[in-house]
């Protein structure tokens, strides 16, 4: 008979990933099982920090307004194109990161689009409108776009006639 703690060492079957002793992947618990987000920020955070050679390949994106049409073509799939995330209405260039926003990666499918929603959820398929979200979930947003600032370049707003937030 086995005595002392259990290890939770074990994969799931669905990508050798850890399981922490029950059949779901973490990411299956809203937060990750992080009630207030803080983990999946850390994570995210991290995972931006060091920029990979991949951006060498992309050209600079241009400063200005773009609409929602022109930020739907900087979505990782173009090559050479700079990919572009849009949140609260501001646009960043994040091609330094081509490994998680481009194409196949983990960010893959906040570039090209406005973001914002998405993040405030924390939910990346979401009927939710931006003037349904709750002042928490704005409070997320806002961290995130924090973030953004510090780690990508602002390259220009939504265009005035597409802004969700005016």
């Amino acid at each position: 008979k086995r005595s002392g703690p259990r290890s939770c060492s074990g994969t799931s079957e669905r990508g050798g990933g850890r399981t922490l002793g029950t059949d779901r992947m973490p990411h299956e618990e809203g937060y990750g099982g992080d009630p207030t987000g803080k983990e999946v920020e850390a994570t995210a955070i991290q995972s931006m920090a060091a920029p990979q050679e991949a951006h060498a390949y992309f050209a600079a994106a241009e400063k200005r307004d773009y609409s929602l049409a022109e930020l739907q073509q900087h979505d990782g799939s173009n090559p050479g194109v700079p990919i572009l995330v849009c949140l609260l209405g501001k646009i960043f260039d994040v091609s330094s990161r081509a490994d998680i926003y481009g194409i196949g990666g983990p960010y893959s499918w906040l570039a090209g689009k406005d973001g914002s929603v998405q993040l405030a959820t924390m939910k990346k398929d979401t009927e939710v409108k931006f003037e349904d979200i709750t002042e928490d979930q704005k409070k997320v947003l806002s961290d995130w776009v924090a973030v953004y600032e510090r780690k990508y370049e602002f390259v220009g707003m939504l265009t005035k006639e597409e802004h969700l937030f005016i």
